[in-house]
């Protein structure tokens, strides 16, 4: 029942924002473009850059194929430094380049199903089958021993932990 309350928050949340993108997309997408100062493209085409970063290294990027050589923008659907200094030397849109996930409006989409409640379990028709019961399975063979095991030339320890333990 919580989760249904909170599917109905997130819907109702989702109908406040004003941009194209959700909130916290827009967080990740801006720290970015902080990082994107240090990079600087160098435009082969309308749609492959290569990226040099300060530190040495570079980077291939395909605006039409949402691709980038460190993979960030491929796993994560939100468009990495180095996109983001080839689609700002290119004077485009970056939230167009956002992954679809992350578009208020799919979000909606995602939300907007009601989740109809169901009764408490003191409600519910009494069964026939008898429940199961818990498995009887001590500590595996395969376990990692509890206790540190000493070096040869540490003095022997013969006392041993006194707790709480699993009767058999």
């Amino acid at each position: 029942m919580v989760w249904c309350m909170g599917s109905c928050e997130s819907h109702d949340t989702a109908t406040k924002w004003k941009r194209r993108i959700c909130p916290k997309i827009r967080r990740i997408l801006e720290k970015h473009i902080e990082r994107s100062v240090t990079c600087i493209p160098i435009k082969s085409d309308n749609i492959h850059y290569q990226v040099r970063c300060h530190d040495g290294s570079q980077y291939f990027v395909n605006l039409e194929n949402h691709t980038c050589s460190c993979r960030l923008w491929e796993l994560s659907g939100i468009p990495c430094k180095h996109v983001v200094s080839a689609i700002t030397h290119q004077r485009g849109e970056l939230e167009e380049y956002v992954c679809d996930w992350y578009i208020v409006e799919c979000y909606k989409k995602c939300y907007s199903p009601s989740i109809k409640g169901i009764n408490g379990d003191d409600l519910w028709a009494e069964s026939m089958i008898i429940p199961p019961l818990p498995s009887n399975m001590g500590r595996g063979k395969w376990r990692p021993a509890s206790t540190r095991r000493n070096e040869p030339d540490e003095p022997q320890q013969n006392s041993k932990k006194k707790g709480k333990g699993r009767k058999k």
